[in-house]
């Protein structure tokens, strides 16, 4: 069996971005609170995010952040759903970050990077654009 490499999946990547994108469809802003026990305590996050038609991609965090700042682990959640759900990528859109819920215990990144995948799949779905994918 042939051993692929951190290069042939950054090439693939880069291939898959720079191609066909096709562009998101629709104004929408969608909240999704992701709660979860893990263990023996809870991880929580909430995320409130609007999405519109735009010629590029566009991504803004307007969240205010009462500890460490998440807004690039809610951005890796929205582009893995735009990127990697589809043979070809929904990257024409503008995608605001408006508001986060923050839980002192049990807010981490990967709750929010959880909670920005769901709320991306309900953009998708709530605007039609999931057929895309």
């Amino acid at each position: 069996m042939e051993i692929i490499g951190k290069d042939y999946a950054v090439q693939k990547f880069g291939e898959k971005v720079s191609g066909e994108v096709l562009s998101f469809r629709g104004m929408i802003t969608v909240a999704y609170e992701f709660n979860r026990i893990v263990g023996p305590r809870n991880i929580y996050a909430k995320v409130i995010i609007s999405a519109s038609n735009s010629e590029d991609f566009y991504f803004k965090s307007e969240a205010v952040w009462k500890s460490e700042d998440y807004s690039k682990i809610v951005l890796d959640g929205l582009l893995d759903v735009l990127v990697n759900r589809s043979p070809t990528p929904i990257l024409n859109g503008s995608f605001i970050l408006q508001e986060i819920c923050w839980d002192e215990i049990g807010s981490c990144k990967s709750a929010f990077y959880s909670a920005s995948v769901m709320a991306t799949i309900g953009i998708l779905q709530e605007t039609g654009n999931l057929n895309l994918l």
